[in-house]
C-alpha cells in the first residue's frame, strides 16, 4: 500500500537526506507531477529551537525566491503531517511537509564527479545561469551562503537551478541596508576566507554574505573547468589559499595548470573572483561585464545531447555502487547474526568526494567570539 501524505502526496524511494532530514521521491496524485518531498521529524524540530528557525528561515526564503528558472519552486508546505508506516497501518511520527520541485536531472556534482570536467562552453552556460539565479537572491535579499556542486540541481532538460537554501540567510534589512553576518555556516571547502574567519579580512566584525556567494561560485567555475577544486579551504594553511592571499595568483596558476587547462579568459575572470578581501573581490556585476563571461555558450540541444550523454554514464556508475552497497549491507548483517559481538560494517557514506559536507557552527562561532572579547 503506497503512503500519501497530506491526502495528496505519493512518498516513493529516498533521493537523500541531509542535517534537516530525508527527501523522497513523490507524485502529487492531483497533477501527476513527480515533486521532491522533504521531510523534517517535527518533535525533533520543536526540541531545538535553531533548527526550527533553520527550517522557518529555509521555507520563508523559497516562498520570497519564487518566480525565477534557476532558483528552486517551492510547490506546498505542511508544517504538521502525520507519516504512516510503509504498510499503512500506524503512525510513525510527525513530520514538516516541504513539496519542492524535482531535478528531473539530478545534481551538478554527479556530472563532475563521475564523467570529469566540462568543455569551457558549458562551464560557462552553468557558470551564467548560476550568476542569474544568484543575482536573483541578492536582489531580494537573500544570500545563499551553501553553494556547492551538490546544490546545482538539474531539469529533465538540463537547466541548471539553486537549491537547498537550508543555510541562507536575509543579508539585508528592511531599506535595503547590508546586514553583516557572523555564522559560520556551509561547506568548508567553498567558504569564503571571511566566512571561515568569522568576519571580515578589513573589519573583523562580521562578513557581507553576497561577496561570500561570489567566491563560493569562482569555486564551482573552477570545478567545473578543472574536474578538482582550487583550494581544500581558504585558510591559511592551505598553500593554495595563501598563494592568494598574498596576491601571488601567478604561483597558483603556475601550480594548477600543471593537471588542468585554463584558457587565460577563465584565468582573469577566476583571479577577480579569488581575492581574499571581499571588499575589493568582483561583485556580480563585474562578473557579468567580463568579456569571458560574454563569450560563445552551448546551444540548448547541444548541451542536451551532452548531458544525456553523462548522464547515462552516472547512472550506470550509481547503479553499480547501490549494487555494492546493498551486498556489502547484507554480508555485514549476516556477520552480525554470526557474532552479534562484531564491528558494524560502517558502509554507506562517500568516500572520495571532493566536497565537504555543510556545517551550521553557530556555537562555535559565538565562542570564539566570546574568546576575542
Amino acid at each position: 500500500m503506497a503512503r500519501v501524505l497530506a491526502e495528496r502526496y505519493e512518498v516513493g524511494p529516498t533521493l537523500g537526506s541531509g542535517a534537516q532530514g530525508k527527501v523522497k521521491l513523490g507524485i502529487d496524485l492531483s497533477t501527476g507531477v513527480q515533486v521532491a518531498l522533504k521531510l523534517v521529524d517535527r518533535e525533533r524540530v520543536l526540541a531545538k529551537p535553531k533548527l526550527q528557525r533553520n527550517v522557518e528561515r529555509e521555507v520563508a526564503t523559497m516562498q520570497a525566491l519564487e518566480g525565477h528558472p534557476h532558483v528552486v519552486r517551492i510547490l506546498d508546505v505542511h508544517w504538521c503531517v502525520p507519516y504512516p508506516s510503509k504498510d499503512g497501518a500506524t503512525i510513525k511520527r510527525e513530520v514538516i511537509l516541504i513539496v519542492i520541485e524535482f531535478a528531473g536531472g539530478g545534481e551538478l556534482f554527479d556530472y563532475m564527479m563521475y564523467t570529469g570536467c566540462f568543455p569551457e562552453t558549458i562551464a560557462r552556460t552553468y557558470f551564467r545561469q548560476l550568476i542569474a539565479g544568484l543575482e536573483h537572491c541578492h536582489g531580494n535579499g537573500v544570500s545563499h551562503r551553501d553553494l556547492k556542486p551538490e546544490n546545482l540541481l538539474l531539469t529533465k532538460d538540463f537547466q541548471l537551478f539553486l537549491a537547498d537554501f537550508g543555510l541562507s540567510a536575509f543579508s539585508e534589512d528592511e531599506d535595503g541596508m547590508p546586514l553583516l553576518l557572523k555564522s559560520q555556516v556551509g561547506s568548508p571547502g567553498f567558504m569564503a576566507p571571511e566566512v571561515l574567519n568569522g568576519g571580515s579580512s578589513t573589519t573583523g566584525d562580521g562578513y557581507h554574505g553576497h561577496a561570500a556567494d561570489v567566491w563560493s561560485a569562482g569555486c564551482i567555475l573552477f570545478i567545473m573547468l578543472a574536474g578538482f577544486p582550487p583550494f581544500t579551504r581558504a585558510a591559511k594553511p592551505d598553500w593554495w589559499f595563501n598563494t592568494v592571499a598574498h596576491h601571488r595568483h601567478d604561483l597558483f596558476w603556475e601550480a594548477h595548470t600543471r593537471n588542468a587547462l585554463f584558457s587565460p579568459g577563465a584565468m582573469a575572470l577566476l583571479t577577480k573572483i579569488f581575492v581574499a578581501d571581499p571588499t575589493a573581490r568582483a561583485t556580480l556585476d563585474d562578473i557579468k561585464a567580463d568579456p569571458w563571461f560574454n563569450g560563445a555558450c552551448t546551444p540548448e540541444d547541444t548541451l542536451g545531447a551532452e548531458l544525456m550523454r553523462r548522464k547515462a554514464r552516472v547512472d550506470k556508475i550509481k547503479r553499480e555502487q547501490k549494487v555494492r552497497a546493498d551486498a556489502e549491507k547484507a554480508e555485514a548483517a549476516a556477520a552480525r547474526r554470526r557474532d552479534e559481538g562484531g564491528d558494524d560494517d560502517g558502509a554507506g557514506g562517500a568516500a572520495g568526494k571532493w566536497a565537504d559536507v555543510a556545517i551550521d557552527d553557530y556555537d562555535r562561532a559565538e565562542a570564539a567570539s566570546k574568546r576575542a572579547e
